[in-house]
């Protein structure tokens, strides 16, 4: 979570709030572990009882826990007050040298913390323990730098010094955030996890039907999203055409707003054309694959080098991909299965590769603005066989994509020029 206060609460645990859904959604990985649990340890069992989060040697996850305090000899010492100690022993498997980190600070976001955290592990966990706690890893969603071993549980209250703690207080779903982000950050150097301690990225929300049906609105939105967001995780899809014109968009699905019930709310065909196979070797080229083709929804757009996106140029991709590299791929996929003209002859396909280039976007991305700004009447910007600014005019409208692919597919095409002096092979 980032340091911007909250004012939407997670609807499961209705403990922790969050700045913005792309915030939600960067916590929810870790935090789904627990959120639905934790309305299960509300009420509490007895006075001298406290909510502690435990990490179970054989468990999977971690869990919340009701455990009683317990005396501590020590309070004795001191006139203002007495340590608060739980009794873990028959889930610490007979520890004999616990040891403890004291937590004080988000490692994450660097904000300091307005209680004291304490989690405590068995010292020899690495001789009796020959498997990493799966739990650990879950927690924080297997971005460790250090395998912690053996059992493991947290507590919370105000701090007395660097180890010990006294009024003790409940663990809860905002605390074990700062939990994850102290697991994440131990003993990690790595280049990816400074990349996730960086600033918000500027990305696009790129809306479906549906949205725009239920709330109006344009089809792009800046968001702000933060540098954990699963979108920039290694395993994130990538734009294949946007990798290839030297822009890669990473691309992440929102989850399904429940009010999306009318056909076609899921729809959001320029993500759907920004996914399409441009692999020559590949039997569906010119195809998006099955998850970017049905049920698609708003999607996060966020470039893979982490610069800055914005709305109008991913707006402006979406329509390069749908209008204009459409198209040629529609030409491409007529010409050899209709007609039967150069099945498998990787030249046509060489044609349509032809414009998915730098320099062909480039070029699309300023004859959009320039449209856009002199809006969509073709006398006014330039008709499809017309100039802007000195060069022909691409598919920027769904007119202009219609007119191309008519010439495509007449034997004006200068493509048939490469196969005999002007017919078709």
């Amino acid at each position: 979570m980032c340091t911007e206060p909250g004012t939407l609460k997670c609807a499961g645990c209705k403990d922790v709030l969050y700045c913005s859904a792309e915030c939600q959604q960067a916590d929810w990985p870790t935090h789904k572990l627990l959120c639905k649990t934790f309305n299960n340890f509300q009420q509490r069992p007895a006075a001298n009882m406290r909510r502690i989060i435990y990490f179970p040697v054989n468990g999977t996850k971690p869990e919340f826990m009701w455990r009683p305090l317990k005396p501590d000899d020590r309070s004795r010492e001191f006139e203002d007050g007495r340590f608060d100690r739980v009794d873990m022993d028959e889930h610490m498997n007979k520890c004999v040298f616990k040891k403890s980190f004291t937590i004080q600070i988000n490692a994450m976001n660097d904000k300091p913390l307005d209680y004291t955290m304490v989690l405590y592990y068995d010292d020899d966990f690495m001789d009796k323990f020959p498997h990493p706690n799966e739990a650990i890893t879950a927690a924080a969603n297997g971005k460790l730098a250090f395998l912690w071993g053996g059992p493991l549980y947290a507590v919370c209250g105000n701090g007395y010094d660097t180890m010990d703690i006294r009024s003790m207080k409940d663990m809860g779903m905002a605390t074990f955030a700062d939990l994850v982000a102290f697991l994440q950050e131990y003993r990690n150097e790595s280049v990816e996890h400074n990349l996730r301690k960086g600033p918000k990225i500027q990305a696009v929300k790129m809306t479906c039907q549906g949205e725009r049906r239920l709330r109006g609105g344009v089809v792009c939105q800046q968001v702000m999203v933060p540098a954990t967001h699963p979108i920039f995780d290694r395993s994130t899809p990538i734009s294949a055409i946007s990798e290839r014109i030297g822009m890669p968009l990473l691309t992440h699905k929102y989850p399904k707003d429940k009010r999306f019930t009318e056909t076609g709310d899921m729809c959001n065909q320029p993500v759907t054309f920004m996914h399409t196979d441009i692999d020559p070797q590949s039997t569906g080229f010119g195809w998006a694959p099955v998850q970017w083709d049905l049920q698609v929804g708003n999607v996060l757009l966020a470039r893979r080098d982490r610069k800055a996106l914005e709305p109008e140029v991913a707006e402006a991709f979406g329509a390069y991909c749908q209008l204009h590299l459409e198209a040629y791929e529609q030409w491409q996929g007529e010409t050899e299965s209709e007609h039967g003209k150069g099945k498998g002859d990787m030249r046509f396909k060489d044609f349509v590769l032809a414009e998915v280039t730098p320099k062909k976007w480039a070029l699309y991305l300023e004859q959009w603005k320039y449209v856009r700004g002199h809006g969509d009447d073709e006398e006014d910007a330039g008709g499809v066989d017309g100039l802007i600014n000195g060069v022909s005019r691409m598919a920027v409208t769904k007119r202009d994509a219609d007119r191309i692919l008519d010439r495509l597919l007449s034997l004006d095409n200068p493509f048939w020029a490469e196969f005999g002096k002007g017919q078709p092979v």
